[in-house]
């Protein structure tokens, strides 16, 4: 309540009382009032949530350590993602989540552990047992509606939920009887009471003798399947739901199990007509399954064409429906297949029954079948789900293989796409294993390959090649930028930045240039490669005129340099990257997610500069400023170590942080520009990215980074120089030691303040020679 300054006085006791809990404690109760239903709720609790992570980096950083983070790691993250892809207009929210997703960092997918998505039940005799559709009801009522009742403060929307809530309580026969302790009630009906939450007790007492009642809801008929007469995913989701509600609805079935179906999908036809979708979204897989298994063939083949054509539009690349309907609808067919699929394992592991299960096991079967791997697999690959689409290419692979259908040299096409999923995966085990079966490896195949080891001078000619080919495809422009950026053919010596003089040829400014004078149109498409060569090599005029249509982190970059207030055009940036996340998955929503990192570490070392810079006190400024720079430095640190390893996640952080440098005005940051090019040379040699490892040491050397011999005689040393490797050590080495001896006989008090790395170096030297340094190396 500290946000309201009428109740602050009143909430002071509560708040410091709160201080003394750990971090754990403290995040957890926050986490589950952000998820709340009602927006003002969720909207101070993440406020509360940004505060915490901000004011207590230390105790979070322990939550990320070793291999496998602490389990509230992948809690927040969870919350953090359902928050940025949280369903109606909610922009506060949204933006509070893509602060603090910024907060945590470009954690490490593969350290995260999964936890599951949600509160689920399964239904494993699909109404037949009353008691199980009576726990499915309180499931409803207790884990969607009353939160979403709660929520809504739509009128309509709130009457047709307490209609619903209404007659789910009756169907579980509650009465008013359940809120007095000295009745004659079943114990049945008082226990199932008993496990609705306490504090929900208030919203539901009501509607235990309330009388609300649906009238005719009465629709016009639906064109099938609906996929392709809907404009946004909000519309198909609603309608589809409400069509297969009236399906339900149509059964004529006698038995208790359909009667006992319909009572419970009956009490939806008014809630499904609101905005949200929530509701819809969680009743579509039961929906589904319940028709599959009560209904007839002709209902089935209907869900089918359904699920096929929302996976043909994921795959088409002329598709006139908009990227979000596209991915949001295709991520709802993936949730409804794995629903089918767990049901269907869970049945076949049951004891067997009669032979209505058996017959329930063949129609799940049946729907399961008749969606072609290689389409869920070009689905899952197009919607970034790369494990999913592996899994789906794998088994198509298996099946040809096993039916005798295909030899492998018909199989090039498969293998080629699982070399690619496993590209995007980064797994260069996979990527070499797979290849053994590529009989004659594609170009791209090639470019893959050398790509992933950082061969990036074989992956240029490679590119070059292909354009030779096709000049006009703008994605071959594309891959070969990307190739010449990670060669950091950029333009400008890193030593000759402050006379701006040109050293070599502007590469990859002079490909866009001879690109956009041929090609006007692609200019947005290269924007983003245009942008970022101009502010690596300080060309700011380049990035003013490109404007808006480069990436949201230029115009922040470029307010820094302008020395203008970034916080306004850092919030605006934010915004534009958080759209780009839409899906709860961390892992598939990676790319924004490393770039709302890379926003908060360019606030954080502005942050860092202006502390300095604002330092004015004479006689510990020196003490003041290198805390400042410390603990910058510490969180930087403790960031790149929660990242992901991939080489191409940590090289683009280190790149913002030098620009980020670069910018700076206090003196103390600059020599952290040369560490990070060692940082760069360390992480691509033991990638073993060879050519980019010996180009970030140059760059290292040019800005005179500390010790950068070391790097170069490693580097000497994955050549099979060894000799070569010590010799440049001991030249390197002997001048260091002689400056430091000779600085201990100027002052003996030397002695105790010298470096120890450089005292055993110089013990070495003057009693082992070159062997000794190669042992301390």
């Amino acid at each position: 309540m500290d946000a309201i300054p009428e109740l602050r006085r009143i909430a002071k006791p509560m708040t410091d009382y709160r201080k003394e809990w750990p971090v754990n404690h403290s995040i957890t109760n926050l986490l589950g009032r952000t998820t709340s239903k009602n927006i003002a709720v969720a909207t101070a609790s993440m406020r509360e949530l940004r505060d915490v992570l901000c004011n207590q980096q230390k105790e979070i950083i322990q939550l990320s350590r070793g291999d496998m983070f602490d389990p509230l790691v992948s809690k927040i993250s969870q919350t953090l993602m359902a928050n940025a892809t949280r369903d109606g207009d909610c922009p506060e929210i949204k933006d509070l989540s893509y602060e603090c997703i910024g907060i945590i960092g470009a954690l490490d997918p593969d350290r995260i552990l999964p936890i599951s998505g949600g509160v689920t039940i399964s239904l494993h005799s699909n109404f037949a047992d009353h008691d199980e559709s009576t726990d499915f009801a309180l499931h409803l009522i207790r884990d969607l509606l009353v939160d979403t009742f709660r929520a809504t403060n739509d009128t309509k929307h709130q009457s047709y939920l307490a209609y619903a809530i209404q007659q789910l309580l009756k169907f579980c026969e509650f009465t008013p009887k359940v809120l007095q302790l000295n009745t004659n009630l079943s114990s049945k009906i008082r226990s199932k009471w008993a496990t609705i939450p306490k504090d929900q007790h208030e919203t539901l007492a009501p509607l235990l003798e309330s009388r609300f009642q649906l009238h005719d809801l009465s629709s016009k008929p639906i064109e099938r399947p609906v996929y392709p007469n809907t404009s946004t995913y909000r519309e198909w989701l609603q309608k589809w739901t409400t069509d297969l509600v009236g399906q339900i609805m149509s059964l004529t079935n006698p038995d208790r199990g359909t009667q006992d179906c319909k009572t419970i999908f009956g009490v939806f036809r008014g809630v499904l007509k609101s905005q949200d979708v929530a509701v819809a979204h969680h009743i579509l897989p039961y929906l589904v399954l319940s028709l599959l298994l009560l209904g007839n063939s002709s209902q089935s083949d209907e869900i089918c064409a359904e699920i096929n054509t929302v996976l043909q539009d994921q795959v088409n690349s002329s598709s006139p429906a908009t990227a979000d309907k596209r991915m949001l609808s295709s991520q709802v067919i993936f949730d409804l297949m794995d629903h089918l699929s767990k049901w269907l394992r869970q049945n076949r592991v049951s004891k067997p029954g009669a032979t209505d299960r058996l017959n329930h096991v063949k129609s799940v079967e049946k729907v399961l079948s008749s969606i072609e791997s290689e389409l869920m697999a070009n689905a899952a690959l197009q919607s970034k789900a790369y494990a999913r689409s592996l899994r789906s290419y794998e088994q198509r692979v298996y099946q040809l293989k096993r039916d005798g259908q295909r030899p492998d040299h018909q199989l090039q096409e498969y293998y080629e796409r699982i070399h690619q999923i496993y590209a995007e995966l980064d797994e260069p085990d996979g990527m070499e294993g797979i290849s053994t079966f590529v009989i004659a490896p594609s170009l791209e195949h090639q470019i893959r390959e050398h790509e992933s080891t950082g061969r990036w001078t074989s992956a240029q000619s490679c590119w070059e090649v292909r354009l030779q080919q096709d000049p006009d495809d703008m994605a071959l422009h594309v891959g070969l930028l990307k190739c010449l950026r990670n060669l950091g053919h950029y333009g400008k010596s890193v030593s000759l930045i402050e006379r701006r003089e040109w050293l070599m040829a502007d590469t990859l400014r002079t490909h866009i240039r001879g690109v956009l004078s041929r090609t006007p149109a692609w200019s947005t498409e290269l924007a983003a490669f245009e942008t970022e060569a101009a502010w690596i090599i300080g060309d700011w005029a380049t990035v003013e005129q490109v404007g808006d249509r480069g990436p949201p982190i230029a115009q922040v970059l470029l307010a820094v340099q302008q020395r203008k207030d970034i916080e306004p055009v850092i919030k605006v940036a934010r915004q534009d990257l958080g759209r780009a996340i839409n899906s709860h998955s961390f892992a598939r929503s990676y790319d924004p997610v490393l770039q709302l990192h890379l926003l908060r570490e360019i606030q954080m070392i502005h942050s860092a500069d202006k502390a300095i810079n604002a330092v004015r006190e004479p006689t510990n400024r020196n003490a003041i400023i290198a805390q400042h720079h410390a603990q910058l430095t510490a969180s930087l640190t403790d960031r790149f170590d929660t990242a992901a390893p991939a080489f191409r996640v940590r090289e683009a952080i280190l790149s913002m942080r030098r620009t980020a440098f670069s910018l700076a005005t206090a003196e103390s940051i600059k020599p952290d520009i040369g560490i990070a090019w060692i940082t760069s040379s360390k992480v691509a040699r033991k990638a073993g990215y060879e050519q980019t490892a010996y180009s970030a040491t140059l760059q290292a050397q040019q800005v005179g980074a500390p010790f950068t011999f070391l790097q170069q005689a490693k580097l000497s040393k994955m050549h099979g120089g060894a000799y070569k490797a010590l010799t440049e050590l001991e030249n390197s080495v002997k001048p260091l030691v002689n400056k430091q001896l000779k600085a201990e006989r100027n002052d003996p008090r030397m002695v105790s303040a010298r470096d120890p790395t450089l005292a055993k170096v110089r013990f070495i030297l003057t009693k082992g020679g070159a062997d000794g340094i190669g042992s301390v190396v």
